[in-house]
């Protein structure tokens, strides 16, 4: 996997070398586009390890060169954005971030399409995550409970119409993940899949669904998946819809008991048609993850959306979510609020802020804990080439554990320039 990461850093650096510029070249069979930049943050952090007590504080600096890549030509579309981030802590210098190996982020994404009706879609994601989604983390944290991850998808794919209402689409997926953390779980995972859509007329259709997985983590038990389900979408007018899906998943491990577990999916999004710019959706969704220490786990969750406004956009999402592990005995109950809003101040300045309120409850210790996050910025554009912004950002949590609980406080400068 590092070989796929380097061979893009070296495609990057020869289009860097070839052009230090934003651009994009129009010809008779494609269209490249090509933007390059840097970024200089400089962070005061005065919590960095998230503990109650003994808090250690410490000035950050962040170099991050990156670089875009847009490819158009009739049989392939293509997108590579590829930076680095190179991190020095004032105080804690064994935490800096020099090597290409622990800087980098990737996104990496190609379509193409060698036949009528075929498709192989590419991707490869190079990113630092969570070693555990819902413990301990926080806005702008880059330290605590955290990791490198790289995951490499391939899939090739049919969609074929087999009258003028019914069409087919299968294919196959391999994935390999990988992670820095030595307590994290690698895996190979093979996967074919199959679904028959009839479309009853041009507000209705239904489609019946089978999916095969072949899951080989490194650390826990391989599994085998096999997942059959039957959804439908009505488009009940132009601002209305609602969809729906029904199924059943049965896991077949290599040593353990079989798992058998049904799952529903309903969502609904409305847009109000005195003002386009409002929407509101609800959601109910299952699925099925595999963590990064702990196996699989059947997550549910529950959304009530709301975004409106233009030039004071709001965007509220309530939810509610219960993520039950298969493999061992633990559930993570989650219920919180997230509300953005974004202002243009002027032709050159805008502000943002986010806010986050969580009570979570972890089983079977019976842990609660409230978390809340605040980020405000403003920004402002020198220009077509630089950005600056300047943010502060408070992070905390409340529990009935000393060991959970913390406040930090982030003040930020940041510069972006594009050449």
């Amino acid at each position: 996997m590092k070989k796929i990461i380097c061979l893009c850093l070296l495609a990057g650096v020869l289009i860097l070398t070839a052009s230090s510029f934003s651009a994009e070249f129009d010809t008779t069979k494609g269209k490249l586009n090509i933007t390059t930049g840097v970024g200089l943050k400089e962070e005061y952090n005065d919590n960095i390890f998230l503990t109650r007590t003994n808090r250690e504080d410490d000035f950050i600096t962040t170099i991050s060169p990156s670089i875009s890549l847009k490819y158009s030509l009739r049989p392939m579309d293509l997108s590579l954005d590829y930076g680095l981030n190179f991190t020095f802590y004032s105080q804690h210098s064994d935490l800096n971030d020099t090597s290409i190996d622990e800087t980098q982020t990737l996104r990496f994404q190609n379509q193409i399409r060698p036949f009528n009706r075929v498709f192989i879609d590419i991707s490869d994601v190079y990113k630092r995550v969570p070693i555990d989604a819902n413990r301990k983390d926080a806005f702008d944290n880059i330290v605590v409970d955290m990791t490198d991850s790289n995951v490499f998808s391939i899939s090739p794919h049919v969609e074929y119409p087999l009258s003028k209402t019914l069409s087919t689409r299968f294919g196959y997926s391999f994935t390999n993940t990988w992670y820095k953390s030595e307590e994290a779980n690698d895996s190979d995972s093979h996967s074919a899949f199959l679904s028959l859509e009839k479309r009853f007329s041009k507000n209705f259709s239904t489609s019946l669904n089978y999916d095969y997985v072949a899951q080989r983590p490194k650390i826990s038990e391989s599994y085998d998946r096999h997942q059959g389900s039957v959804s439908a979408t009505y488009q009940i007018n132009p601002q209305f819809s609602i969809n729906g899906q029904v199924g059943e998943a049965h896991f077949i491990y290599s040593n353990t008991d079989d798992i058998k577990t049904s799952f529903w999916n309903l969502g609904t999004d409305y847009t109000f048609e005195i003002t386009k710019a409002t929407s509101l959706g609800v959601s109910y969704g299952t699925s099925f993850h595999d963590s990064v220490t702990s196996g699989v786990y059947k997550s549910r969750r529950l959304d009530l959306r709301l975004t409106t406004g233009k030039e004071l956009k709001i965007a509220l999402n309530n939810y509610y979510t219960v993520d039950e592990y298969l493999e061992t005995d633990r559930k993570d109950k989650i219920s919180g609020i997230s509300i953005d809003f974004n202002k243009s101040l002027s032709t050159k300045i805008s502000m943002s802020l986010n806010g986050l309120l969580e009570n979570q409850e972890f089983l079977p210790e019976g842990e609660n804990v409230v978390r809340y996050s605040v980020r405000n910025s403003f920004s402002y554009r020198l220009g077509k080439r630089i950005k600056t912004s300047i943010g502060y950002t408070y992070n905390g949590t409340n529990s009935g554990t000393d060991t959970s609980d913390f406040h930090n406080n982030i003040v930020w400068l940041n510069a972006h320039v594009t050449f």
